[in-house]
């Protein structure tokens, strides 16, 4: 059993001049200068700035060099508008805000009446000038409609300079059944590459190189890479800050359906499956949805996304996918002959030596021929062979009783002599959820829920020689995930000058492994073997593993891991004039609460049966 809890707290400042004070993880953030016709500041100048998605405005006057700043704004398409007596108004439409990004949006009044407006709309994207972070962004319309691996967003960050080509380790099972990604950004180890969901740390505190937590495909809005020049609040990383964004609704009703299948029917028939056996049964379905939109107008919004995967493998011959696990190999597996079973080994062409002759290290021992069949003296003698097996009497109950429930192999060879075939079932669900509340134009509230539950049992690739439901030689294996994770997030202003915001994270986090069949059942003493479970100090129920050269038992394991962690993070900041003051704190708290089990293994090299300085079998 291993539990360990880590506490990290980090406070967090900085001073900038004539750039925005913000929360970056979370918002974006618009900045700009007024000037007239002749370029000079218009300092008293009123901006304001309507949220398109939610019709959510914020307002603030140009101070004395014109310049004006918006932090911690919702991400989405705003308009801007300047006013300013005795001048034309200004409006611009189409400004796209995303997350981790400050877009600049200066204004030229024109000398004129108010009921004059100028407007610009369509412009083209902004270089991003207001930071010296390094960042890259991925949007929602281009996970959409590209290619992506195993369903992964992170598969998508190598559209990035930098990014590695993303990879899956452990997918599925209990250490990684979010199924997420490790992802090296400028050579850096993965582990230092820092996941955030909406703010709130997502590291996998067993696995650091991936998440504990990786939302539905269609549930996430944009994907910001942070490589260098971090901002204060995007600490606690040395390759990358990674923020993840899921959609928020609007008041606009949106929605869409998706569903992808794959099926036996569709794929090769595999290079070594013998001759006359079919593909078996395979089918694998993903499909899902999402909906978005208002519950009250301009004020309460929700979004929902809904991911879902089952697969169903009967007899089946292909590799399990990315995410996917299975109990002992499928495909071309050694089993002993029947010849063997008995302690035959005549036609090996190996000679077996009696244990209970010679020495005690192994020397001077006489072979089982001599005994078996008197007068057979030597290892050349033509009825040698015929001679060569361990008598019934010597073999042992408990190894007797366990190849009395191995099936016999299905070809006459010594090696590769049985083709093991897959059943396996699984389901996966992904649910997002977020509600925003926006009662007026100074607070924003996000909550963000999601859930994930898995549940994959692979069974064992040796079936019953009796019709028994389970073969103890080849339990399965049944892996479960519980996973819920959290974030809730506000900000406030305070006055045209001070913003506050604050996200807290929670990730309740339960995965398990267990043998299949009855809780209760300790498959072991089906064999007659001693302490095979061993009670209460161990939970595992599985037969001891035999290792000798060919494949006895699968393994079957014990597991549970509750990988609970939290997080909290706030920051403050303040404008004066053209100056800027950031700080705030950022606290994280991770538990690795763990019980392994391992069962015990008994190995055979065939050394009882050699002759010390001799041939071995």
């Amino acid at each position: 059993m291993r539990a360990v809890a880590q506490f990290a707290l980090v406070a967090i400042a900085s001073f900038a001049f004539s750039l925005p004070a913000s929360a970056q993880t979370l918002y974006g953030s618009l900045v700009g200068n007024v000037t007239d016709e002749s370029g000079l500041s218009v300092p008293g100048a009123t901006v304001k700035i309507t949220h398109a998605e939610t019709s959510q405005t914020r307002e603030a006057t140009t101070n004395e060099t014109g310049g004006y700043s918006f932090p911690n704004i919702p991400p989405g398409t705003y308009q801007v508008d300047a006013t300013l007596t005795g001048f034309q108004s200004f409006s611009s439409r189409g400004v796209v805000v995303r997350q981790s990004t400050s877009i600049r949006v200066d204004v030229r009044l024109t000398v004129g009446t108010l009921q004059e407006t100028v407007l610009v709309s369509g412009a083209a994207a902004i270089l991003q000038t207001e930071s010296a972070a390094v960042q890259m962004l991925t949007t929602s319309e281009q996970i959409e409609s590209m290619p992506t691996s195993s369903r992964a967003y992170q598969s998508f960050m190598t559209l990035m300079p930098g990014v590695s080509q993303p990879y899956t380790m452990q997918a599925g099972g209990i250490n990684n059944p979010a199924r997420s990604m490790g992802v090296s950004v400028n050579g850096q180890p993965p582990n230092n590459t820092v996941f955030r969901i909406d703010g709130a740390n997502a590291t996998n505190q067993w696995y650091p190189d991936l998440q504990s937590y990786s939302p539905g495909l269609e549930a996430v809005e944009t994907v910001s890479v942070v490589t260098n020049s971090f901002d204060a609040d995007q600490g606690m990383a040395g390759g990358a800050a990674v923020n993840v964004q899921v959609k928020t609704g609007s008041n606009s009703l949106r929605g869409s359906l998706f569903e992808y299948l794959t099926d036996t029917r569709l794929k090769n028939r595999p290079y070594f499956l013998p001759a006359g056996v079919d593909k078996g049964y395979d089918q694998k379905h993903i499909f899902g949805g999402t909906m978005g939109g208002p519950i009250v107008r301009n004020k309460l919004f929700y979004f929902v996304s809904i991911e879902s995967e089952t697969r169903r493998v009967r007899e089946g011959t292909v590799q399990l996918a990315e995410g996917e696990v299975s109990t002992g190999t499928t495909g071309l597996n050694s089993l002993p002959t029947a010849d063997i079973r008995r302690g035959d080994f005549s036609r090996t062409g190996t000679v077996l030596y009696d244990p209970l002759t010679g020495n005690p290290n192994g020397t001077g021992r006489t072979p089982f021929a001599f005994a078996n069949c008197p007068g057979v003296s030597a290892t050349s003698d033509p009825r040698f062979a015929g001679c060569n097996f361990i008598p019934a009497s010597r073999i042992h109950p408990i190894p007797k009783a366990l190849l009395s429930k191995l099936i016999l192999p299905t070809s006459d060879a010594s090696r590769d002599n049985y083709y093991a075939r897959d059943n396996y079932e699984a389901n996966l669900a992904k649910i997002d959820t977020k509600v925003t509340y926006t009662p007026g134009n100074k607070l924003n509230v996000n909550v963000r829920t999601s859930w994930l539950g898995s549940r994959q049992n692979s069974h064992g690739i040796f079936p019953s020689v009796d019709g028994a439901e389970y073969n103890p030689l080849s339990v399965g294996r049944l892996w479960q995930a519980n996973i819920t994770s959290g974030a809730v997030a506000a900000t406030s202003i305070l006055s045209p000058t001070f913003v506050v915001d604050t996200v807290y994270g929670y990730t309740p986090y339960h995965s398990w492994v267990e043998p299949e069949g009855p809780k209760d059942k300790c498959w072991g003493e089906e064999f007659g073997i001693p302490g095979a479970c061993q009670p209460p100090l161990s939970r595992d129920r599985v037969t001891p593993g035999f290792n000798m050269g060919w494949a006895m038992v699968t393994p079957s394991q014990f597991r549970d891991y509750g990988d609970n962690q939290i997080s909290w993070a706030g920051n403050a900041g303040w404008t004066k004039g053209a100056h800027n003051v950031k700080f705030g704190f950022d606290l994280n708290k991770m538990y690795l609460n763990h019980y392994e089990t391992q069962a015990g293994t008994f190995t055979f090299n065939g050394g009882a049966t050699a002759l010390n300085g001799g041939a071995s079998p």
